[in-house]
């Protein structure tokens, strides 16, 4: 028998704060023992921002979008700053 998704987070589906800001697209939902975890992404002009949210921090919001109640889980990465604080690495060094 096929198992049930435990978090309903079609991918391509809005993920924002309670406060409407947008933190990303859901690109992929991770399943493990304890429940889920959603991971959302966010492509914006030379940044690229990587989140992994709790899938039992997410409730529908308006619109077609997620809501996230909490803090993203520790470990999600922000290609956006490392390549901010490459570069500025290289602009010191003079290259």
């Amino acid at each position: 028998m096929a198992s049930r998704p435990r978090v309903h987070a079609p991918i391509g589906q809005v993920v924002t704060t309670p406060d409407g800001r947008r933190l990303g697209r859901v690109i992929a939902i991770i399943h493990h023992g304890a429940g889920a975890d959603v991971l959302v992404e966010d492509r914006r002009w030379l940044r690229h921002r990587s989140l992994r949210i709790s899938g039992d921090q997410l409730s529908r919001g308006p619109e077609h979008t997620l809501v996230c109640h909490a803090a993203p889980i520790a470990g999600g990465g922000d290609a956006g700053s490392l390549r901010e604080s490459t570069a500025a690495r290289r602009a010191q060094q003079g290259g």
